[in-house]
Order: C-alpha cells, then sequence, then structure tokens
C-alpha cells in the first residue's frame, strides 16, 4: 500500500512533518469544507489548502520522489 512521503503546497515540496507544522501553526493550511471528510495517516485533512487558495496535495512512495527535499527542513522524502 503507498505511503505518503510528504506534500506539496506553496510551490514546493515538504516533509510529512513540516506539513504537519504548517497546519498547526494555522494561516499556512486551511481545511476545505468543500473536500472530502476524514484525515490521512499524517493526521492532517484529505481536503486542505495552502495560504494562496491551492489544494495541498500528497507525495506517495509510489510517486517519482527520488532527490526531493524538503522546502523547509531539507530532510530527504524517502521511502
Amino acid at each position: 500500500m503507498p505511503r505518503v512521503l510528504g506534500y506539496t503546497f506553496e510551490a514546493d515540496v515538504h516533509c510529512a512533518d513540516c506539513a504537519v507544522q504548517a497546519a498547526a501553526a494555522g494561516g499556512r493550511l486551511a481545511a476545505d469544507s468543500g473536500g472530502p471528510l476524514g484525515t490521512d495517516e499524517h493526521g492532517l485533512p484529505f481536503a486542505l489548502r495552502d495560504r494562496e487558495g491551492n489544494p495541498v496535495r500528497p507525495v506517495f512512495s509510489t510517486d517519482e520522489a527520488e532527490g526531493l527535499r524538503c522546502g523547509c527542513c531539507g530532510a530527504p522524502l524517502a521511502d
């Protein structure tokens, strides 16, 4: 089963830990009330939007994520 390695938002890719922190900080990510209900394996709502109004997309372990690094902390998005 594919796992969520990170997320894309604010025109960059972010590790799961930084995405959770961005959601908790308020203002950077917000739940989209029109989207599906529930949360993913990291506790983030399935429907999130960044502060620019763009949808937050997961990066799965089955995606071409080799060499990707978090835009916040620099950690590699590795499986």
